[in-house]
């Protein structure tokens, strides 16, 4: 768990989970890619200590995160 509070969050989410399907991906996908990127940009936010959301130099982990979150159905 990380311990911060960063200002971004809702725009770095706004277009992943809408666009999957043009993308070809299911919303299970998207959903996983979506919480893999955010932890990504907040891991890197995390390490310099930033109030921000580090999209650029966070850039390599949105295009490949470096752990995988999988979305799991509950029901």
């Amino acid at each position: 768990m990380l311990a911060l509070e960063v200002k971004g969050a809702g725009g770095c989410d706004g277009s992943a989970v809408p666009g999957a399907p043009a993308a070809g991906s299911t919303l299970a996908g998207a959903l996983s890619t979506t919480a893999s990127t955010d932890y990504a940009v907040l891991e890197e936010a995390h390490r310099t200590s930033s109030r921000e959301m580090r999209l650029v130099s966070a850039q390599e982990s949105v295009v490949e995160p470096p752990r995988r979150f999988e979305a799991r159905q509950t029901r």
